[in-house]
């Protein structure tokens, strides 16, 4: 099968990872070509036996593939790099900001129409909300180093010129190809060995990651160029988040051991990551999807 026969191209950057995964399926569901873009020599079992067409290159590198947006209507960016700590900061920096500005460059000579950048939630979370976060919310200077990259990418995003650019920001993904790799992953990689995980107090939004896959073609058809949609699933709280989690994972319900309570390990860290996704469902028809569904791909 020749993909760029089945209906108009979109490109993904990113395509090895967990919501690359998920990214690639859902375009092809849609009938969309599928252009994928993977890092040299990474494994990506979850793009084996797909009707696409792959890429190995990096975005950083002096010449990233120079035909991987050609002709396509739509570039979904999702390459990033997540690391916690400011030691990282530089690393994510490079692969956060630089590697946007060069899926732009690569959008713009491609003839790419519009241009849909995959940030997160947390550039609209700041230290001290008790409410629900919107659009109109942006992190502060007090924001890991990771979601400073995220922001300063969201914002280089927004200002290039010549190409139609829409930013979601999905809440805490869940679902299939995770393998551990995401917070939300190792959350429940903690919930089915019988940890108790690490989590906030406050309320985290939580949405399947085949809605975000969904919210990308949403925004690519409906999206306003220069609009941020924040896209999530539930707020839940810490209690409703490991009951929900630990029921679709066919495990106990984890509790912090006497050893945990006596050492002062695995409590709760201070932190609101509610969020109000009305935009996003009155613009571009997003939907919550089913999380409990979610939670019982991630088995």
């Amino acid at each position: 099968m020749n993909p760029s026969s089945i209906g108009p191209l979109v490109a993904v950057t990113g395509a090895g990872g967990f919501l690359g995964a998920h990214a690639v399926r859902g375009a092809l569901a849609q009938g969309f070509a599928v252009h994928a873009l993977v890092r040299p020599g990474r494994a990506a079992p979850h793009l084996e036996g797909l009707p696409i067409r792959r890429f190995e290159g990096d975005l950083l590198a002096p010449d990233p593939p120079s035909d991987f947006a050609a002709g396509a209507t739509f570039l979904f960016h999702l390459a990033a790099l997540y690391a916690e700590g400011e030691a990282h900061t530089d690393a994510l920096l490079r692969t956060n900001v630089e590697g946007t500005r060069r899926a732009l460059d690569l959008a713009r000579a491609g003839g790419v129409q519009r241009f849909i950048h995959v940030s997160t939630m947390g550039t609209c979370l700041r230290r001290g909300l008790d409410r629900p976060a919107t659009e109109s919310d942006f992190a502060d200077e007090s924001a890991s180093a990771y979601v400073r990259s995220k922001l300063e990418g969201e914002r280089l995003a927004l200002s290039a010129t010549n190409l139609e650019v829409v930013v979601i920001n999905p809440a805490a993904p869940v679902g299939a190809f995770d393998g551990g790799r995401t917070p939300t992953g190792r959350r429940l990689e903690d919930i089915r060995a019988g940890r108790f995980p690490r989590l906030f107090a406050g309320p985290m939004n939580y949405v399947p990651a085949t809605v975000v896959a969904t919210a990308l073609i949403l925004a690519a058809k409906r999206g306003r160029p220069g609009q941020r949609y924040l896209i999530g699933g539930e707020n839940l709280p810490p209690a409703e988040f490991l009951l929900r989690a630990a029921t679709a994972l066919g495990v106990p319900v984890p509790r912090r051991t006497l050893m945990d309570r006596l050492l002062g390990r695995r409590q709760l860290t201070p932190g609101h990551h509610a969020i109000d996704d009305s935009r996003a469902r009155h613009e571009l028809g997003h939907l919550p999807g089913d999380l409990d569904a979610a939670l019982f791909s991630a088995r």
